[in-house]
């Protein structure tokens, strides 16, 4: 029998402690590709928010809603991130339901329920709004008519 060097064994012990945290890290985190496909699903969402927002401020000037997405981003007022999918470059989808609802899709890679570091979580129902299945989806939304008030009333004499 040979005799085992104290570095070599030490070297092995190192080489399977970094191997067995690589693995717990992917398992928890996921693959460097889900974690991009993660990311570009929250670009998702917070380019519908904005677009969400813009909306509501031109219903606030306005006093009705815009006509589509294009007219909404000519608005000079108005801020709007995005108006396409980061990923396909493909337009979001807007359509107005009623006076004032519309809905507001996009298709997803990742079904944001099951991401572990979802930032989101179920404290107050409006942090889970913005949940989503993979594939397309769509958020209906109501216009927020007071967002843009005063917060006092403003009397002018």
């Amino acid at each position: 029998m040979k005799n085992i060097n104290i570095r070599t064994v030490f070297a092995c012990i190192a080489s399977l402690a970094v191997i067995v945290v690589a693995v717990i890290g992917f398992a928890l985190s996921g693959t460097p590709q889900e974690q991009r496909l993660r990311r570009t699903d929250q670009q998702r969402i917070m380019d519908l928010q904005s677009i969400s927002s813009s909306v509501d401020q031109y219903w606030y000037l306005n006093r009705q809603m815009p006509p589509d997405l294009q007219t909404l981003s000519k608005q000079r007022n108005v801020y709007i991130s995005s108006l396409n999918d980061p990923s396909t470059g493909a337009a979001y989808e807007y359509v107005k339901t009623t006076s004032s609802t519309y809905d507001l899709c996009a298709t997803f890679d990742t079904d944001s329920e099951k991401d572990p570091n979802n930032i989101s979580s179920p404290r107050m129902p409006t942090e889970t709004f913005w949940f989503h299945p993979v594939g397309r989806h769509c958020f209906h939304l109501d216009i927020q008519k007071d967002k843009f008030a005063a917060p006092f009333p403003v009397s002018i004499e």
